[in-house]
């Protein structure tokens, strides 16, 4: 009987130990974390922008709270985010890219304009930051890990306003 039991417990053991491999490969585990932590960035960069603009709109650039969270968000190295995006997204195009890339520069940008000048609070400049929090929700919402074709479309249209806001106030 302890023979038969020895031989049992020695085969589940053997069973148990017995080495299968993975179907998928190791760098997937590792590439997954990677990818969502950028999704993370991505959105929370957005959301801190539309949320640094939302209060200027209801405070006309006076407030305090809003100039500190600017510093706080020039301060970081926001291109970093669409050039990793690139890196760990093979699918995405040079195109789709530089699209991002534009993205962020031009936030970078408008943010540096609002921390560094007085700007003047127009209706026209109050429409367009009021367009800006639009889609800066709608991208935020969008992954541009997998709704690329969308998300570079709603990158283009913020882009397009952003340019203007810029080029409206170097100019």
């Amino acid at each position: 009987m302890k023979k038969i039991l020895l031989l049992i417990f020695t085969l589940l053991l053997l069973v148990g130990c017995t080495v299968e491999e993975s179907q998928e490969p190791q760098e997937s585990h590792l590439e997954q974390p990677i990818i969502d932590s950028l999704e993370y960035h991505y959105s929370t960069t957005i959301y801190q922008y539309e949320k640094i603009i939302e209060n200027i709109i209801n405070n006309e650039g006076d407030s305090e709270y809003a100039k500190g969270m600017l510093d706080i968000f020039t301060m970081q190295n926001n291109l970093l985010i669409p050039t990793r995006i690139r890196d760990t997204q093979k699918s995405l195009t040079d195109d789709d890219f530089t699209a991002l890339y534009n993205l962020y520069r031009n936030i970078n940008l408008h943010a540096n304009d609002l921390l560094n000048e007085d700007v003047n609070y127009t209706d026209d400049y109050i429409e367009k930051l009021n367009e800006v929090i639009k889609l800066t929700d709608d991208l935020r919402g969008l992954n541009p890990y997998k709704e690329t074709i969308l998300t570079i479309e709603k990158v283009k249209e913020l882009n397009s306003i952003l340019e203007n806001i810029v080029d409206d106030s170097q100019g």
